[in-house]
Formats: C-alpha cells, structure tokens, sequence
C-alpha cells in the first residue's frame, strides 16, 4: 500500500509499487499534477521470469505530458487483474488500464479530460493472454461533458492481444461531446443518460468507421 505523489519535475519513470521478486504488487497508488515522463505506473513487476500478480493498483494524473500511463505493468507471465486508471488532464500518448504478458482482467479506465494522441486501452498484452472484462469510462457519475478533452486521435480499445481471447469488454458514456477517432474490441456498449445531457445532444461521435465489431 503504498503512494507516490508528483507535483512537478520529470523522471523516466515512476511508480508506487514494484518486485522484482516473488509476491503480488497491490493497491499502489501514483498521482501526478505535474511533469514529464516516459511512463507512469502504479504498480510493477519487473523480470521476464516473475509470476508475480499486479492488482489493485491505481493512477491519478491530473497535469503533465507522458508517453504512457497505466495503473499496472507486468512484464512476466503474472496476471493484471482490478487495476484502475484516471486521467483528469494533462496530455499522454497511450493510457491504459493495465499491460501484462498473461492474463488481464477487470481493469479500468476513466477518462474525464486531458489530451490522448494515440490509444486508450482497458488492457493490453504484449504476447498472447486473454483480455477480459476491462472498462473503459468516458466521464463518470460527476464529469458529463468532455469537450474539453482532446481524444480526437485517439483509438480506443477494450483489449488487445496478439493471440488471446479479448471478450467481455464494456464502454460506459457517462457525458457527452466525446469525439475519438475509433472504438474496438467491446462487447457491451452502455450510454448513462443524465440530467445533465439534454434532447439532441450528442454522447459518442467516432471519426473513423464504426465500433469495430457488431453490436
């Protein structure tokens, strides 16, 4: 259970957690208000060989410029499971819920602001581990327009893997005025309509093609 907090400087990398070793990073927490970085990470396991799990963890950024984001990071054959990125403001290349060379589950994504220049994942694999029942959120029950947010570039998937199974993916839309350039890999699509989002307004306009798969 630990946290970090970054107000402003730059660093290659940062993160609440970390092994090398054996045993499970859980509910670490990095939250970022400033700064450049290449990667921002709450938890990390580190070592091809490691079976260790990254759970629980979560990251908050608020302001800065990343090349990637992500609550948790496995690079060996452990699962990534319950791990929750926000991102508030700020600009990042890549957000993602978790990256793991295994299995990778139950992670999340909540976007309420900033800019996103290429790719927003519930999960990710960098081999062939199922990726399953990841979220992705746009907005949340206090954030219901994201015109102020910058996706337009940015392709938005639930999981991606190189030969696992991606199923049970979910896209909420909690606000409206969303633009992003393409949705992929969800099977379920949820629209929460609000007060706050009246007659005739638009929630979800893609910019490219349509959901990448029936629905």
């Amino acid at each position: 259970d630990n946290k970090v907090i970054v107000e402003n400087g730059g660093m290659q990398k940062v993160y609440a957690g970390y092994t090398m070793g054996g045993g499970t990073v859980k509910k670490n927490i990095t939250t970022i208000r400033g700064g450049e970085f290449e990667a921002v990470e709450g938890g990390y396991v580190d070592y091809n060989a490691n079976n260790a799990d990254v759970t629980e963890n979560e990251v908050h950024f608020h302001a800065g410029k990343a090349d990637v984001v992500r609550a948790g990071f496995t690079n060996g054959t452990g699962a990534a499971r319950k791990n929750k990125t926000f991102f508030h403001g700020g600009e990042a290349k890549v957000v993602e819920g978790a990256l793991a060379s295994g299995e990778s589950s139950e992670n999340e994504v909540t976007i309420t602001g900033g800019k996103i220049t290429q790719a927003v994942y519930g999960s990710l694999t960098n081999a062939g581990g199922n990726q399953n029942n990841n979220i992705v959120n746009f907005g949340d029950d206090t954030h219901h327009d994201l015109s102020a947010a910058d996706l337009t570039n940015a392709n938005i998937y639930g999981g991606d893997a190189t030969s696992g199974l991606v199923s049970g993916n979910t896209l909420n839309v909690y606000a409206k005025n969303v633009v992003v350039k393409s949705v992929n890999n969800f099977d379920k699509y949820n629209f929460k309509l609000n007060n706050n989002i009246a007659s005739g307004d638009t929630m979800l306009t893609l910019r490219n093609g349509g959901f990448g798969r029936e629905i």
